[in-house]
């Protein structure tokens, strides 16, 4: 019964949260709980309900545009590093521009999801092809699956080539 005591502990830790201030601007925030998995396997732990993350570390969410003070801060904190010769122009317009909150995180995530596709219907593809042209020349009925595995490495050249675009379109933002 150590198991449920456990859980039952892991609950009430993960549950009880004080609201603290969010080091990105969006005031007093409390981690809520959340339940994940299936009985008798579940998982219990906190949640962001900002950003969706476990850790304030691994928040990806912009900073608020309505918290000026903290905004100015940073980038005076950055332009000082700069007259320091801590960071060099290149990596202070860069880090400027993710301050700023300038940086389209969607764009990222959609040109990894682009990539990650990719990855996964290249070898499903090519698999289909193989096993469709071995397969059609015992019964003709086994083209569909030669059509289907054409249709999927189709499918991984335009994911391939969406994520190298978009990629290319990132590196050259006067687009």
């Amino acid at each position: 019964m150590s198991w449920l005591q456990d859980k039952l502990r892991t609950v009430t830790d993960a549950a009880a949260s004080k609201p603290f201030e969010c080091p990105r601007g969006w005031g007093n925030v409390s981690f809520h709980l959340e339940i994940g998995g299936f009985p008798p396997f579940l998982s219990f732990e906190r949640k962001c309900p900002i950003g969706g993350v476990t850790t304030c570390d691994a928040c990806r969410h912009p900073l608020n545009p309505h918290n000026i003070e903290q905004l100015q801060s940073s980038l005076a904190q950055l332009d000082e590093l700069r007259r320091q010769g801590g960071v060099t122009d290149q990596e202070h317009a860069t880090r400027r521009r993710l301050i700023v909150g300038l940086e389209n995180h969607g764009e990222y995530r959609r040109r990894e999801g682009f990539r990650i596709t990719a990855w996964i219907l290249g070898p499903l593809g090519v698999l289909l092809l193989a096993a469709g042209l071995w397969l059609s020349q015992v019964h003709a009925g086994f083209y569909g699956l030669l059509a289907g595995g054409a249709v999927m490495s189709g499918l991984t050249l335009s994911f391939a080539w969406l994520a190298r675009a978009t990629s290319s379109w990132d590196d050259h933002p006067g687009r």
